[in-house]
Order: C-alpha cells, then sequence, then structure tokens
C-alpha cells in the first residue's frame, strides 16, 4: 500500500517538472543522432581461423625422440611451450603483418584521412605524412582486433571506413600470416632439417671423393685384396670413426640451438674423448670389444715395417669405409627430421573468409538513440530532483 503513494508522488514530480526533463532529453538524444550521420562510417569485416593441429601424440619436440638427437627431446618443450593458438595470435598482432598489409593495400590514406588530400591524391600541405610505425599503432589500436575463442578458434575483425576495403583487409591479412609461415618462422625442426641436409650433402660430396682416390689408388698400384684380419682391422676402425662423426654432427646440432653449456653438449665431448682413446688402442694394436675377443693386429703395425704404399692404402680404404657409415646415418636421419618437420610447423585453415558487410558497423544509430534517451532522461530526472529538493534547502540556509 505504501508503494502506491510513493509511485504517485513519482509521477506528480515528472509531470511538474516534465518540459525541463523532456527539454533535457529531447534536444540532446537529436543532436546525437544528427551526428551519428555525419560521423565516419566503420565497416566490419570478420575471418575465422583454426589451427591444423598435429597428431595426438605428438608434442613440438617429440619427433626428436625418434632421431639420434632423442635424448635432447625434453628441452624442446621450453623454448616452443606456446600453444598453435598462441603462436598464431602472436604472428598475427606482429609489426611485421601489420607493415606488409598496409603497404599492400596502401592503407594509409584511410587511417589518417584528415591529412589526406582526397581530390589531388596527396598529404595535405603543412601535413606531414606519418611514420610507419604511427601506422602500424593505429592499426592495431582501431582496425585490427584478434580473439582466441573457447573452441580453439581464432577470429580475425577488421574495422575500416569502406565495406569492400574492411574484407581485403581481413583477407589479406590472412594471406600475410600464411607468408610469414611459410618463409620467415624458423621451427626447430626446420632447423634440424636444414642442418642435417646441409651435413649429407657434404658427407656424399666427400664420400664421392674418397671412392674415386681410392680406386684411382688401387688402379695405380695394383691392390685389389687385403687379409681377413686387416679387414676386421678396418671394420672396427670405420665404426670408431663413425661414431666419433657421428657425434660431431650431435655436438653442431646442439651448439646451434642450445649452446655449449647444454649438459647433453658436455656428455658427448665425454664421450668422444673416450671413442678417441679407443681409436688409438686400435692403431697400436691394444684394441678388444670384450674379454673374448681377440685382438686385431695394429693397424698400421711398426710403420718401419710396412710399405708406406700398404699405409696409404689403409688410410684410404678406412676413409670410405667411415664414410659410407656416416653417409648411411645421415641418409636415416634425413628421412625422420623430414617428416617430423611437417609435425613441428605452424599450420591453419580458414574456415570463414571475410565477405563484404551489408551495412557499416558503426554507428549504430538505434544503440546511440536509445543509450542517449535513456542517460539524458536520468540526468534531466536528476537536475529535476535537486531543483526540487536541494536547491530551496540551499536557499533557506544561505537566508538564514
Amino acid at each position: 500500500m505504501q508503494d502506491k503513494p510513493l509511485l504517485i508522488e513519482l509521477i506528480k514530480f515528472l509531470f511538474k517538472w516534465k518540459r525541463t526533463i523532456v527539454v533535457i532529453t529531447i534536444v540532446p538524444t537529436i543532436i546525437v543522432v544528427v551526428l551519428s550521420f555525419a560521423w565516419r562510417k566503420g565497416y566490419e569485416a570478420t575471418t575465422t581461423l583454426i589451427p591444423s593441429r598435429p597428431p595426438a601424440n605428438s608434442t613440438p619436440g617429440a619427433w626428436l625422440s625418434q632421431s639420434a638427437f632423442g635424448r635432447f627431446a625434453g628441452l624442446i618443450e621450453g623454448i616452443e611451450g606456446m600453444s598453435d593458438v598462441d603462436r598464431l595470435k602472436f604472428i598475427l598482432k606482429s609489426e611485421t603483418i601489420a607493415r606488409e598489409v598496409i603497404k599492400d593495400l596502401n592503407l594509409q590514406p584511410h587511417l589518417y584521412p584528415s591529412r589526406w588530400d582526397n581530390k589531388n591524391q596527396q598529404w595535405k600541405k603543412g601535413s606531414k605524412p606519418p611514420t610507419m610505425n604511427n601506422l602500424v599503432g593505429l592499426f592495431h589500436r582501431k582496425v585490427l582486433t584478434v580473439k582466441a575463442m573457447a573452441e580453439g578458434l581464432i577470429t580475425v575483425r577488421v574495422i575500416m571506413p569502406e565495406a569492400n576495403l574492411a574484407a581485403m583487409t581481413a583477407n589479406r591479412i590472412t594471406e600475410a600470416l600464411q607468408n610469414f609461415i611459410n618463409h620467415k618462422v624458423l621451427t626447430i625442426g626446420k632447423k634440424n632439417r636444414i642442418f642435417v641436409e646441409q651435413q649429407l650433402e657434404k658427407t656424399r660430396e666427400d664420400l664421392a671423393i674418397a671412392e674415386q682416390r681410392l680406386q684411382e689408388f688401387e688402379e695405380k698400384e695394383k691392390i685389389y685384396d687385403i687379409s681377413s684380419q686387416t679387414a676386421m682391422t678396418l671394420q672396427i676402425a670405420s665404426e670408431l670413426k663413425a661414431d666419433i662423426i657421428k657425434n660431431n654432427v650431435k655436438l653442431a646440432q646442439i651448439e646451434k640451438v642450445y649452446g655449449r653449456e647444454n649438459a647433453s653438449y658436455k656428455q658427448l665431448i665425454l664421450e668422444n674423448a673416450s671413442l678417441k682413446r679407443q681409436m688409438r688402442k686400435i692403431e697400436a694394436g691394444s684394441y678388444a670389444k670384450d674379454q673374448t675377443t681377440q685382438k686385431p693386429p695394429p693397424l698400421f703395425g711398426r710403420l718401419e715395417n710396412v710399405p708406406e704404399v700398404k699405409v696409404d692404402y689403409f688410410g684410404l680404404k678406412r676413409n670410405v669405409l667411415v664414410l659410407e657409415k656416416v653417409y648411411a646415418f645421415l641418409k636415416e636421419q634425413y628421412e625422420i627430421v623430414k617428416v617430423n618437420e611437417l609435425r613441428d610447423e605452424i599450420s591453419f585453415q580458414v574456415i570463414d573468409a571475410a565477405v563484404v558487410p551489408d551495412g557499416p558497423a558503426w554507428p549504430k544509430k538505434k544503440l546511440l538513440a536509445i543509450l542517449s534517451l535513456f542517460c539524458c532522461f536520468m540526468l534531466g530526472s536528476l537536475i529535476a530532483f535537486i531543483a526540487e529538493h536541494v536547491v530551496p534547502d540551499v536557499r533557506k540556509a544561505l537566508a538564514s
């Protein structure tokens, strides 16, 4: 029952101050609506992307466990721990993408229309052309918005003063993203593939040269066979030498990616030192793989008792055997890193390409009119309340 008198009092109050409230409500609302027709329009275009997910059992460093660098797989997670969604967002918001899109679509006049003379197609006199840093900053603040959705989707929203330009800009951003990934993103997988590829090509060339030298030496010196004991010695020596070279390949790769302070790098240094000691033993004839294995004869025997031709031949033969083993090792690794490079790549698919919007996204005239009416009505009511209750009390206080 008490609510009805309050409601009646409120209606009487509003009716009493209706002119003030109506003027304060209607006039600003009309001004806002009129200005909304003159404001610069903004058209919104949106592109939706989704990362191309790798196999469920694959992680950024999982491929290493299959290769000769398997012991270093755990280190990759710390370097490339970002998810594909975060990587794509990071690239989309990069200065590189913004610069490419601004230059390709000539967005400078659209970003700073007040400085641009559209009639003469040049910057207005007295107005300095904006720097690329200013253009990129404004592009990120006013034009581009990148958001990651809970479903793993990425939305690229663009607002431009022209409908066609908005759609072109959104689609050009995805093209720039793909171009950046293809040419500038150097993943761990790609680094390893390039490294192994270079080592494989170098070993192939060295092996061809070594085989040619051995063949020429055999034809010149008429050497075509060696004893079984010497063959065994050469086999063991070539295996040790090949292991040393394999470790050198691993060391070069680890140093390139992680540096010399890595624990695995230091461990491989120790392994190589041990292999080199074993190599010196077999050259002196004091090496055996285990206690039951007969020690092979020295690789070169006592040098003063071995013809120089045979020493040269043994060196050439061992070099060929070593390079053959290293080449086979690198060829196997190359196939592995090629396959796993694909797993390590950043890739995406465009789910919804940007289309030309039907109408401007800004200004929203209806929304502005409703908000203006509500805010101005509340302001008018507040002014009327102050005039009704506060002002008389203040006057009485001042009069007394």
